[in-house]
C-alpha cells in the first residue's frame, strides 16, 4: 500500500463532517486508503469526561460507521478497540505501519487541533514522521494555528481549502436526540446513522 490517511476520533456518532472529510483527504492523495481509527470507549470517559449514557457501545459505533462509509471504500480500522494498544496515537500509528506497510502515512485533521499535536505523547516525533493534511476550519489556516515544532516540519503540512465545510458537534446529535428532536440534526448525519437512532429509544438515555 503506498499511501495511507488516517482519521481519528471517538465518532459518538459518525457525522457527515467525519465523511467529508475522508472525501476530502481523497481527492488530495487519490491513491491513498482512507483509514478511520475509532477510539477506545474508556477515551470517551475519560479523557472526553462522557458519562455512561452519552456514549455509544463499541460495537454500535463501530457498525454505524462501516454502514455509512462501505459505500465509500474507506477502511474502519477497529485496532484501539479490539487490541490492548495503548490508545496513543503514536503508539496507534506505530502498529497501523506495520499492519499496512505504507510509504506514507497521512494524518488528517482540522486546523482546530493543530495547537494540540506538540503537547501529545511523542508529539515532536509526530509531527517530524508524518504527513498531514489539514482541513481548513472558521478560516483559520495552518500557519495561523502552527505551533514552533510544526513550523519547524511545515513541509510535512498540506493545507486542504473548502469553503463548505461545516460540523455539528456529537454533543449537539446527542442532545437532539434526547430531546426528541432528530429531524434538527437529520442533515448532519449519515442515513443510517439517523434511522438507527429513530428506531432505538436508549442509545442515549
Amino acid at each position: 500500500m503506498e499511501s495511507i490517511v488516517l482519521i481519528f476520533g471517538t465518532f459518538n456518532p459518525v457525522t457527515n463532517a467525519h465523511i467529508r472529510m475522508g472525501i476530502l483527504a481523497k481527492e488530495k492523495v487519490p491513491g491513498a486508503a482512507v483509514i478511520y481509527v475509532p477510539s477506545k470507549d474508556r477515551f470517551l470517559r475519560g479523557w472526553k469526561g462522557l458519562d455512561e449514557a452519552s456514549v455509544m457501545t463499541a460495537e454500535t459505533r463501530l457498525k454505524l460507521m462501516r454502514d455509512a462509509l462501505k459505500p465509500l471504500g474507506f477502511i474502519v480500522d477497529d485496532i484501539e478497540i479490539s487490541t490492548d494498544i495503548s490508545g496513543k496515537t503514536y503508539d496507534t500509528i506505530a502498529a497501523l505501519r506495520k499492519k499496512y506497510s505504507p510509504e506514507n502515512v497521512y494524518i488528517c485533521m482540522g486546523t482546530d487541533k493543530l495547537r494540540e499535536i506538540h503537547t501529545w505523547y511523542k508529539g515532536p516525533e509526530l509531527i517530524s514522521e508524518n504527513k498531514w493534511l489539514i482541513i481548513k476550519r472558521d478560516g483559520h489556516s495552518v500557519l495561523d494555528e502552527a505551533s514552533d515544532e510544526i513550523l519547524a516540519h511545515i513541509e510535512n503540512f498540506t493545507e486542504i481549502e473548502n469553503d463548505s465545510f461545516e460540523t455539528v458537534s456529537a454533543s449537539e446529535i446527542r442532545e437532539a436526540y434526547k430531546e426528541g428532536r432528530l429531524e434538527r440534526i437529520k442533515g448532519d448525519i449519515p442515513e443510517n446513522v439517523y434511522g438507527f437512532l429513530s428506531q432505538n429509544g436508549e442509545v442515549y438515555k
